[in-house]
């Protein structure tokens, strides 16, 4: 059995931090990376064009070199990004697509110009999603298709606990995509108003932090905006907080969580489904977004209180140990080739 890894990675993920380095622990498989690295001073639309391009070439030449291949199974570990033209309708080969996105998230990419996308759906023999709200979404989306829940994982021997409790009273926000950065903004104003000995700390990309300095209207001392980290400095950022803070506006996976868990960082985030499959007792807090004042009132507390910061430092690790190293990802993912090449389930 031959099993090819189609992937790419995003500009802000380092080689830890990103769904890609499941190929990492997939070394008897073939890994396919569409990547195409452009210089920054380009302009948006000249790179959009130039990656459409480089995919759709680099997807053509996979399927074209798999014609007459039997007994094997290409995973997409982007479909969303990267299914352009969607796959032969020959089933000679198996289709696995990991699907990162939301439910409601699907109805914008309809009206968007996935259509490689949604005809890769129609075609796949299995859908991996990454949290157990989405098989119901999925399976109505794939009917022909076995939908499996298999976690995103994190690297847990690099993103590791620190030396000891950080004493610092600093609370991190991490990440871009489908963030609630309005309600962070008025967070930090109403958790500065009371603590000024409180601070915040944001990495995301340059377009992110914009919005988020937009929604505080100015940049007040005690907050920090920072981007273009390597790996080992958003290693050091988690293990140098008090609290993650993580206003969501949806979810499915979520590095900011695993990477935070790993590093016994003590999360506080919006109650969604897939956090609460990710997280699960080892929350801090879970949120309305709504709730500004809780909120806030729940940070102040969880900065002084040690203890508590401890025990929920002490889960967070545990779990991510137990439940999303990717050792045991990688063991899920080759036992589902496997099934599917033999035709068993």
């Amino acid at each position: 059995m031959s099993t090819f890894i189609y992937t790419f990675r995003f500009p802000h993920h380092g080689r830890y931090s990103s769904y890609g380095h499941l190929a990492d622990y997939l070394p008897d498989e073939t890994v396919v990376d569409c990547s195409l690295r452009l210089p920054a001073c380009l302009p948006g639309r000249v790179t959009d064009f130039l990656t459409l391009l480089s995919r759709t070439a680099s997807e053509r030449r996979l399927w074209r070199a798999l014609r007459g291949t039997t007994r094997a199974c290409v995973h997409y570990l982007y479909p969303e990004n990267t299914l352009l033209r969607g796959p032969p309708t020959d089933d000679t080969i198996k289709l696995v697509l990991t699907c990162h996105q939301p439910a409601d998230y699907l109805e914008k990419m309809r009206w968007q110009g996935f259509s490689g996308f949604f005809r890769g759906l129609a075609r796949a023999d299995a859908i991996v999603v990454l949290d157990q709200s989405l098989i119901g979404t999925y399976q109505q989306l794939a009917p022909q298709a076995r939908v499996v829940t298999i976690p995103h994982g994190v690297d847990i021997d690099f993103f590791s606990l620190p030396p000891a409790l950080p004493e610092a009273n600093r609370i991190l926000t991490v990440g871009n995509w489908l963030r609630d950065y309005a309600t962070w903004a008025a967070v930090v104003r109403a958790v500065r108003a009371r603590r000024p000995d409180i601070e915040f700390t944001v990495i995301a990309s340059p377009s992110t932090l914009r919005v988020a300095r937009g929604h505080l209207g100015a940049h007040p001392s005690g907050v920090t905006l920072r981007s273009g980290l390597s790996d080992a400095q958003l290693r050091d950022a988690y293990r140098e907080s008090t609290v993650l803070f993580l206003p969501l506006l949806d979810a499915s996976a979520n590095n900011a969580i695993l990477e935070s868990m790993a590093c016994g960082l003590p999360i506080v985030a919006t109650d969604l489904p897939a956090v609460r499959d990710y997280v699960g007792d080892a929350a801090a807090a879970l949120f309305r977004n709504a709730d500004v004042p809780g909120i806030a009132a729940t940070l102040t507390a969880l900065v002084d209180d040690r203890t508590a910061r401890q025990t929920c430092s002490d889960l967070g690790r545990s779990r991510a140990v137990a439940m999303f190293a990717w050792q045991g990802i990688a063991v899920s993912h080759r036992q589902l080739y496997s099934s599917l090449v033999s035709g068993t389930h």
